[in-house]
């Protein structure tokens, strides 16, 4: 048998994986609404960047395209930063998107300027 604070530290787990549940599910359904009332593509777009940025607590975001058979491959169709003034601001380059191209993941970066994998110029 638990004790009293082993159960109530399994409860407020509990809670907390099921609040993060609700939020997941409240965006998805934020999302779902955003695109059957949406009039054209790149709103549906920038609405899921937006909306996915909110969900993660992410400060940017962006949506690039890439045509392998083009001569410049990659073009950016949405970009989208969350207005909370408590970031630098920092515009995504080739570098980090062709890192993101190579290792076919997302790339998590809480000081850009200054992680070792890329060199920067400011």
């Amino acid at each position: 048998m638990p004790t009293p604070d082993a159960a109530l530290h399994a409860l407020q787990r509990e809670n907390e994986r099921l609040r993060r549940a609700v939020n997941e599910l409240s965006t998805l359904n934020e999302i779902a609404t955003a695109i059957g009332t949406a009039r054209d593509l790149n709103e549906v777009i920038h609405t899921i960047v937006q909306r996915s940025l909110g969900a993660v607590g992410a400060e940017q975001g962006l949506v690039t395209l890439v045509d392998e058979a083009n001569a410049n491959p990659m073009k950016t169709l949405i970009r989208t930063t969350m207005d909370s003034g408590a970031y630098t601001a920092f515009r995504l380059d080739e570098s980090l998107i062709g890192w993101m191209q190579i290792h076919k993941t997302s790339l998590l970066i809480n000081d850009p300027h200054h992680d070792e994998r890329f060199s920067y110029t400011q």
